[in-house]
């Protein structure tokens, strides 16, 4: 699949696709789930509980994707094309508390470059792996809220 040369920003709502389309197109040569079938698996659920076998098996796939960062060519599917993406738009948050309620509360529309955002959400996911293998026990699907 060809790369279209344009950059686009996406919503952060969208980063979970974004990680997912950058991974076949660029750690699995364009065949989906040839390496890393539990992520797909995952991503594709229908709202079943994932066993601790597999949160295991789902924990490996997030550290070789975490460990490939530096190769991944960032970009979404659309219209059959693969777009590059460079921003993540999101909110930023100040972590001071006297920052007041707007930046501590609602924060300011902000964009982050992609690698730091996949990194922090592919980080946030092996410690989420690793609390269920802690706890010798699996979870739900992927949801936006916690």
């Amino acid at each position: 699949m060809a790369t279209i040369e344009k950059r686009i920003t996406i919503p952060q709502e969208r980063s979970l696709e974004l990680l997912r389309d950058s991974v076949i197109h660029s750690l699995e040569g364009g065949q989906k789930a040839s390496k890393f079938p539990t992520l797909h698996a995952y991503i594709e659920m229908t709202g079943e509980d994932v066993p601790n076998a597999t949160v295991r098996k789902l924990r490996e796939e997030f550290i070789q994707i975490r460990d490939s960062l530096p190769s991944i060519n960032f970009g979404i599917v659309e219209n059959g094309q693969f777009v590059a993406v460079d921003k993540i738009s999101g909110r930023g948050y100040a972590s001071n508390p006297d920052a007041g309620f707007f930046l501590t509360a609602v924060g300011l529309p902000t964009e982050f470059p992609v690698k730091d955002k996949l990194a922090e959400l592919i980080n946030w996911s092996i410690e989420t792996c690793d609390k269920a293998i802690g706890r010798n026990c699996g979870f739900g699907k992927y949801s936006e809220t916690e």
